[in-house]
């Protein structure tokens, strides 16, 4: 369990942590390095370790595997995702009237998380996103997709 000590008559900040030791529970400062048995450490935010995206090769060798493994409108899905950035739930609740083809953004306005569809996002605020040449074409080649699959289910009635 952590608690928040204080040392000496600054107040510098402290962690103390119950450590599997034979000493029971020490007092660490910030500064300090915890031992690899500690049950806790306070991590600052220069402590965190820096972003480390996918490089664009390791994103393409993704998006093809899934394009293979799942089909091209989940690979479609997927890579939407990867080249603007939007959250699962925000992807989830895209419907056609949010992409602006004159302009290239994309308007995410809602969300729909456990099936139901939210009015707002996550943060709450609606996103216009400027989109990139690639998440473009790909928006395009999905609803040729779908313009396919619709055009499959509404065949004529004689045939």
């Amino acid at each position: 369990m952590a608690t928040l000590a204080t040392r000496g008559p600054t107040t510098t900040p402290s962690v103390r942590c119950d450590a599997r030791s034979t000493s029971g529970t020490s007092t660490i400062r910030n500064d300090e390095i915890l031992p690899r048995h500690s049950k806790c450490a306070r991590i600052g935010k220069n402590d965190r370790p820096a972003i480390d995206p996918f490089s664009i090769q390791d994103a393409e060798v993704l998006i093809a595997a899934i394009h293979q493994d799942w089909g091209e409108a989940q690979g479609n899905y997927d890579e939407l995702r990867l080249f603007t950035g939007l959250r699962l739930s925000e992807a989830i609740a895209l419907v056609i009237s949010d992409y602006d083809a004159e302009h290239g953004v994309l308007n995410v306005t809602q969300a729909r998380v456990v099936g139901i569809d939210q009015d707002v996002t996550k943060t709450g605020e609606d996103r216009r996103i400027a989109l990139c040449p690639r998440a473009i074409t790909m928006i395009e080649r999905q609803l040729r997709l779908r313009q396919r699959l619709a055009d499959l289910v509404s065949c004529p009635a004689d045939s």
